[in-house]
């Protein structure tokens, strides 16, 4: 733990309150600290101490605490606090009420993603209004479709709600693709060709709520994405999981008779996947 009074003028500078009087103490107290109480500064404000006093801040190095290293301890500070009142500021606050079961579900989606090779996963990841709790992608999924297969990236993003409407979940399902696209290898479709697969990219917009009544429960699983959007590059995949129920919601019932040709070969595909990563753990 750092001590009182150092943690006090770290505070001071977050807050921008700091004097000329603390940023001499400051350069006082971290220049007689030893190394592995400095060291508590890494992570938080991107700090390393080597041994032998190299300071690294950022991309640059110090020898010592002079007043320029002090100055850039100053800016990574602020720079830190300023990213944190951001973040804050776009992040909704707990829109679901149910927070141990919203945990548990996460946790162990996440976990299985991981498993079928999912290593890029970010949190708390913003995109205009919108805040997803957490994006994760697999580069190089198939698809298997008779002799052909296709390959691309799946990504999904999870964000959760007070309350899911039709139309909530159809914007909130466009935006997340509008995202996806800009997030892409764009090697990827020309990799894809060249090891025989049909370039497609999955976008799995995962909505997180406590509960939905039964009209947009039915709603969502007879109402075909294809309907609003069609890319040939890309399967909108809108997925809404209710925490009170631990259900999974998404086209699963062609409605008609005409829907049987709009992507159901893609969709007897899909359905599966969504099962199989998205489901809840039996844990």
């Amino acid at each position: 733990m750092l001590p009182n009074q150092l943690e006090a003028i770290l505070n001071r500078i977050e807050d921008g309150d700091h004097t000329v009087e603390d940023l001499a103490l400051l350069r006082q107290l971290l220049s007689s600290q030893n190394h592995s109480l400095i060291q508590q500064l890494d992570g938080k404000y991107n700090i390393y101490i080597e041994q032998g006093q190299n300071i690294h801040i950022g991309d640059r190095t110090y020898v010592s605490w002079s007043d320029e290293a002090i100055q850039a301890l100053v800016q990574a500070i602020r720079a830190d606090q300023a990213d944190t009142s951001k973040s804050n500021a776009l992040r909704p606050q707990e829109l679901c009420r149910d927070r141990p079961a919203l945990d548990q579900y996460l946790t162990g989606t996440l976990n299985r993603l991981k498993q079928q090779g999912c290593l890029d996963i970010q949190q708390n990841v913003t995109s205009g209004s919108q805040y997803f709790n957490y994006v994760a992608r697999i580069s190089d999924f198939e698809l298997p479709f008779g002799p052909l297969s296709t390959r691309g990236e799946a990504i999904f993003l999870f964000s959760e709600f007070a309350s899911i409407t039709m139309p909530i979940l159809q914007q909130f399902s466009g935006e997340c693709l509008q995202w996806a696209r800009g997030q892409i290898n764009p090697k990827a479709a020309g990799q894809a060709f060249y090891n025989f697969r049909v370039p497609t990219h999955l976008c799995f917009e995962i909505a997180l709520v406590d509960q939905l009544d039964a009209e947009t429960k039915a709603a969502i699983q007879t109402m075909n994405p294809i309907d609003r959007r069609v890319d040939i590059l890309w399967y909108e995949v809108p997925v809404v999981y209710g925490l009170n129920d631990k259900q999974l919601y998404f086209y699963s019932e062609p409605a008609n008779f005409f829907d049987h040709f709009k992507g159901e070969v893609a969709w007897k595909q899909i359905r599966p996947v969504i099962q199989q990563l998205l489901s809840p753990s039996s844990e």
